[in-house]
């Protein structure tokens, strides 16, 4: 019915209407569904591919407005590392009731990890991303 009349508000004219896919349409559609449906029941019983680099997905620099006004001068927050990368630890602490994310060089503390707990102090009124001026203790 669907493909004789289509599907529309008044008319079928120029809303939903559909055709039939050919047999190439077809093979390609299946070729596709089969194959990922295969990655995923591959990575659910062996886990991700290690090859594959998703890191930088993960990594992100982001501190809200509403933040702002409370990374001041001497101000603490206690932190968890969620990443290293490229001789950073990137790290992340709630401010204000929403997430912030920086970075700071690892040279400081070369035995952090992520997962371990920090508290990042701010030496100064926070003034950018790529420096926050602050300090992993």
């Amino acid at each position: 019915i669907l493909l004789t009349l289509g599907i529309g508000a008044k008319t079928n004219v120029g809303y939903g209407q559909f055709r039939e896919l050919t047999e190439e349409e077809k093979k390609r559609l299946e070729a596709y569904n089969f194959s990922t449906k295969r990655t995923k029941e591959t990575e659910k019983k062996h886990g991700p591919d290690k090859n594959e680099k998703n890191d930088d997905e993960n990594i992100k620099l982001e501190v809200p407005d509403e933040c702002l006004a409370y990374l001041k001068k001497d101000a603490q927050f206690d932190a968890t590392i969620y990443a290293q990368k490229d001789g950073y630890n990137y790290f992340t602490f709630i401010v204000n009731n929403k997430p912030c994310y920086l970075k700071k060089k690892t040279n400081h503390n070369p035995g952090l990890k992520p997962g371990d707990k920090i508290t990042v102090k701010f030496n100064q009124n926070f003034q950018s991303l790529d420096n926050p001026q602050c300090k992993q203790i």
